[in-house]
């Protein structure tokens, strides 16, 4: 079984945990909990309190953010899409 060392833990409002120290309360409402040996400070949002167990659930990668390119290249394929729907009668002139 892995080592636990007890730390005072700030959750977030989803009990992820926020922030870390050892030896420093960081709140009016301390809370210690047990970290894993493994526990990856860098990382403590990719941990929850669960039954007053602090369990590993990584957040889900965020949504990639599309780049000036794909954003242009879109525009143009909208446009063109229109372009041809008026060729065809498909939509009204304005």
């Amino acid at each position: 079984m892995a080592k636990m060392t007890k730390y005072y833990v700030v959750l977030t409002g989803d009990l992820r945990i926020g922030a870390v120290a050892k030896d420093y309360p960081m709140s009016d409402t301390p809370m210690q909990v047990d970290l894993p040996e493994d526990f990856n400070i860098r990382r403590s949002m990719d941990y929850r309190l669960v039954d007053g167990v602090v369990i590993h659930d990584p957040l889900p990668a965020p949504a990639p953010v599309p780049s000036e390119t794909d954003l242009l290249t879109a525009a143009v394929v909208d446009l063109q899409y229109q372009i041809i729907m008026l060729g065809l009668g498909a939509l009204p002139l304005p």
